[in-house]
């Protein structure tokens, strides 16, 4: 890919990506549902064309999933996300 040019320095299009990444990850956590929304909204609009993906934390994922069922709790896959 082209994301690291000669010179070692990431490419713009990287560098947005790594700036929404992070904000995501450091924001929707403290955000309600709906608030979650319209903060993926602006920063749409602030970063267009930046593809937005949420890190896979698939062991974590199913250790939460299987805690929830041990505990006869509902799992609600939003709230595991």
């Amino acid at each position: 890919m082209h994301h690291i040019s000669v010179a070692g320095k990431v490419d713009a299009g990287l560098e947005a990506k790594l700036v929404v990444q992070a904000l995501r990850i450091n924001t929707l956590s403290k955000l309600t549902y709906s608030d979650s929304e319209r903060f993926d909204a602006l920063l749409q609009d602030v970063f267009p064309g930046v593809e937005f993906r949420d890190i896979e934390y698939e062991m974590l994922r199913n250790a939460l999933k299987e805690v929830c069922v041990e505990s006869h709790l509902g799992v609600i896959d939003s709230q595991v996300q």
